[in-house]
Order: structure tokens, then C-alpha cells, then sequence
């Protein structure tokens, strides 16, 4: 009796593996809503870059090893070299939450600087 109920407790603890959930798009000029589940190998990644006034974006699941490495994309006829940045949580790749801290920054720093002038 006692070796069944710790089987059932194991088997209780074990949870299978889930990938990780990440917003995904191709080179889109707006931030990316859409989601995808990544594979046992891959990370959330997320790329953007400016050319000519127009920032680009990129974002989805990719092999670990391609972390960290630049790569080129074309949108409008135009080619981006943009680097893979990558990252290991639930939805880590959005952009919104990156423009959101450098706006909360910027607003605490404008109020700070206010309170001298």
C-alpha cells in the first residue's frame, strides 16, 4: 500500500514538459500580438532595427544556438541586419513591456529634473 501511494504521489509530481509561449510575427513595422508554443531546443526571440526612419520588428520561437547572432531580413525591398535576442519565460519577448520601462524612466526623470527648475 505504501509503494502505491508514493507512485501515485511521483506520478503526481511529474508534470510533462510544455514549451514556452511567445508573441510571435514576421517583419512587421507594429508590435507583434500573435502567439506561438517553442519546441523542447528553442527560445523566445525578439529582433527590431531602424532604417530609413522605419522600425521593424521580428519575433517568434528560434533554436537556442541562433541567440545572440545577427541576422538579415528583407522588408519593402529594403534588408535588415538585426541581432537575435533571446529569452527563457512566458512571453518574454514583448516589446511593449521594453517601451513601457524606458517610458517610466524617462517620466521619473523628467519629474526629478522638474523639481529643480
Amino acid at each position: 500500500m505504501k509503494l502505491l501511494l508514493l507512485a501515485a504521489s511521483l506520478a503526481f509530481l511529474v508534470n510533462p514538459g510544455k514549451g514556452l509561449t511567445c508573441f510571435r510575427c514576421s517583419i512587421s513595422t507594429s508590435l507583434c500580438v500573435s502567439k506561438v508554443s517553442c519546441g523542447d531546443n528553442e527560445l523566445c526571440y525578439s529582433r527590431n532595427n531602424t532604417l530609413l526612419g522605419i522600425t521593424v520588428y521580428s519575433s517568434g520561437c528560434t533554436d537556442k544556438e541562433k541567440c545572440g547572432k545577427e541576422t538579415s531580413e528583407t522588408f519593402a525591398g529594403v534588408k535588415y541586419k538585426m541581432v537575435t535576442r533571446c529569452c527563457d519565460y512566458d512571453l518574454c519577448n514583448s516589446s511593449a513591456g521594453l517601451q513601457l520601462s524606458f517610458l517610466t524612466v524617462l517620466v521619473g526623470l523628467t519629474a526629478w529634473v522638474s523639481r529643480f527648475l
